[in-house]
């Protein structure tokens, strides 16, 4: 059965057309190079209100080498997968099939194809009282011949920014430093009424209840580290 998860996100103070909300969400691979977090979300408004909840499907995505990082990801092939399930990818297009895999407690991507990809994880999320959306949300190359591994996370990333840089991000884009404070929030450890932050724009810091299931994200913290 499917888990929906919700975080209330509270801002206080002035708010301005150049407060951005955006987030990120964590993944667990088997790749030791390569891993990056994609913008998973950003709001074209930000109110006083922001809920971010998201469900605990899985679906994978195969798509081409990435050229430049400010380029989203407008093309590719989705796979819904189950723990215990292998895709083989057939084709550059990301066309295959899916066999029985041996680890039960992860998902695989085996690229048999003759030509490097890129694969990565994409969840459903809504900001804002919006409808579910699947949004892609890391990504790591998938070379010929290789085999990437996956673990869902139930943590997430959240920032609300306002300089030049954060105002251009797009869903898809990859983001490896924290461009501002932001706040890493595992849901899986909280219970679900205690899922509230807040940020203040005056102080621009971000507040909860202090327990264990959040902690504050530095500027330039290096965000692939948040993956597990």
């Amino acid at each position: 059965m499917t888990k929906l998860y919700k975080v209330e996100v509270t801002v206080n103070g002035e708010i301005t057309d150049d407060d951005v909300l955006y987030g990120f969400k964590a993944a667990h691979d088997n790749a030791s190079t390569g891993r990056r977090l994609l913008v998973w979300f950003t709001t074209q408004k930000t109110s006083t209100s922001n809920d971010v909840a998201w469900d605990d499907t899985r679906v994978a995505f195969v798509t081409q080498p990435r050229k430049r990082d400010k380029d989203t990801i407008t093309s590719y092939h989705s796979e819904l997968l189950d723990y215990g399930s292998e895709y083989l990818v057939e084709s550059r297009s990301g066309g295959g099939h899916t066999i029985h895999y041996d680890d039960p407690t992860h998902m695989a991507v085996h690229n048999i194809s003759e030509k490097d990809l890129r694969v990565g994880l994409m969840a459903y999320v809504a900001v804002a009282g919006e409808k579910l959306t699947a949004r892609h949300h890391c990504e790591n190359p998938l070379p010929k011949n290789v085999t990437t591994t996956f673990r869902a996370v139930e943590k997430i990333l959240l920032f609300l920014g306002d300089s030049p840089e954060e105002r251009k991000l797009e869903p898809g884009n990859p983001v490896d430093t924290a461009l501002s404070g932001g706040i890493l929030i595992d849901a899986s450890a909280a219970d679900p009424e205690d899922l509230r932050v807040a940020f203040d724009t005056t102080t621009r810091e971000w507040s909860w209840d202090g327990g264990a299931w959040a902690r504050l994200v530095q500027a330039g913290e290096y965000l692939p580290s948040f993956t597990s």
